[in-house]
């Protein structure tokens, strides 16, 4: 009998350390990974904005000039940044796994900030204007490539 409890002690004490082992960023709780935000996984060793690296592909659609053009971006981690991508020269700062805020910066010779999200492989971004009157001045409409 004594056998037999050392046994399932030793059992759940040696699988419970495991699990702090290779939970990576998150907390072992009866022996699964709780994840930190911004992270998922079995070990926790996933960042959730990750999914969306890569290459896109679409148009922006530009409100003011009634023009539309096909456009490219690349989303790249921020390295010192566990939920900021950046695509070519925008910021994209996500509020929630699929949600972003687009930091403002100069686009097509305007001040510009937006909103956007992430649904799928489907990337959809709208961009403002940084003025009194706040106008839209685009929305870019992309796919990932594969």
């Amino acid at each position: 009998m004594q056998i037999v409890l050392l046994v399932l002690i030793s059992g759940t004490f040696f699988q419970c350390n495991r699990c702090v082992k290779s939970c990576q960023n998150g907390v072992c709780i009866e022996k699964f990974c709780d994840c930190f935000e911004w992270y998922e996984g079995n070990r926790c060793d996933r960042l959730i904005v990750d999914q969306h690296t890569g290459q896109y592909g679409g148009v922006f659609y530009n409100y003011i000039n009634d023009t539309e053009k096909e456009v490219e971006l690349t989303l790249t981690l921020i390295s010192d940044s566990i939920r900021t991508l950046e695509a070519d020269s925008f910021e994209l700062r996500f509020t929630t796994a699929n949600r972003f805020a687009v930091k403002e910066r100069l686009f097509e010779a305007q001040l510009v900030q937006g909103e956007g999200e992430v649904n799928g492989t489907r990337l959809t971004m709208r961009l403002d204007a940084v003025d009194s009157l706040q106008q839209q001045l685009g929305l870019f409409q992309l796919e990932k490539r594969e």
